[in-house]
C-alpha cells in the first residue's frame, strides 16, 4: 500500500505540474484514500496546491464518498473509511475550499 501511495502522490504532482489537473487530482485522491493520516495529507495539499486544484480534489473526495464500495474503480478495497470523515469537515467559503477542524 505504501508503494501505491507514493506512486499516486508522485503521479498526481507530475500531472498537475503539466497542467493536467483532472488526472492529477484523481491520483491525489487515490493517495488520500489509502493514506493512514488523510486529514494531515489534506492539510499539506491545501497549503501546496492552487486553490482551484484543491477545490477539485475536495469535489473528487466527495464523489469517492458517494460511491458504493464495490465500484471503487481501481481503489484499494477496504481503505475508504477515514476518507468520509475528512470530506465531511470541508467547508466552501467565498468560492474557495478550506479545511476546517480535520482532526
Amino acid at each position: 500500500i505504501f508503494r501505491y501511495f507514493l506512486q499516486e502522490i508522485q503521479l498526481g504532482e507530475t500531472l498537475i505540474a503539466r497542467g493536467d489537473f483532472e488526472s492529477g487530482v484523481e491520483h491525489l485522491a487515490n493517495a488520500i484514500v489509502v493514506c493512514g493520516q488523510p486529514a494531515r495529507l489534506l492539510q499539506v495539499l491545501q497549503s501546496s496546491l492552487p486553490a482551484q486544484v484543491f477545490a477539485m480534489l475536495i469535489i473528487k473526495m466527495q464523489e469517492f464518498g458517494n460511491r458504493p464500495a464495490e465500484s471503487s474503480e481501481g481503489l484499494v478495497a477496504g481503505t475508504r473509511s477515514s476518507q468520509n470523515e475528512s470530506s465531511s469537515n470541508i467547508l466552501e467559503t467565498s468560492g474557495s475550499a478550506t479545511v476546517d477542524d480535520l482532526e
